[in-house]
């Protein structure tokens, strides 16, 4: 959305093949090691989502311009109250972050669930 705003081309990696083929991978991936062992399937994909979180806290430091860039798009707006791309964007690392709090609670390591102000009460209810 962002880049056809932008009026970018996309790049050649965004042909759907390739994306498809990243996303088959991981899932195949994913599901081997639950069948081999949940927690061990869990604690990859928290791994996984606390790069994608600090991945996309580096895209926003990297392009300060997006504080002041309005977002038009309807379909982002459904999102969240998101008023620059930039809060989009800290918007999206902050749901990697909960996905990764929520992969370390099932793998049983609650001591690595990092806590922020505004954090979704479902971490919480896991806590016994």
């Amino acid at each position: 959305m962002k880049i056809k705003e932008d009026g970018v081309k996309e790049p050649w990696y965004f042909f759907p093949l390739i994306p498809f083929t990243i996303v088959i991978s991981h899932v195949l991936i994913t599901r081997f090691m639950a069948l081999v062992n949940i927690r061990l399937a869990f604690l990859f994909n928290a791994e996984f989502e606390d790069h994608t979180e600090h991945v996309y806290a580096q895209l926003v430091a990297e392009n300060p311009r997006w504080e002041d860039q309005p977002v038009h798009n309807e379909l982002v707006k459904q999102y969240g109250d998101l008023n620059t791309w930039a809060d989009v964007f800290r918007r999206i690392g902050l749901d990697e972050c909960d996905h990764r709090n929520d992969s370390f609670i099932f793998c049983g390591k609650r001591e690595c669930v990092v806590r922020y102000d505004g954090m979704p009460v479902r971490v919480e209810r896991y806590d016994g």
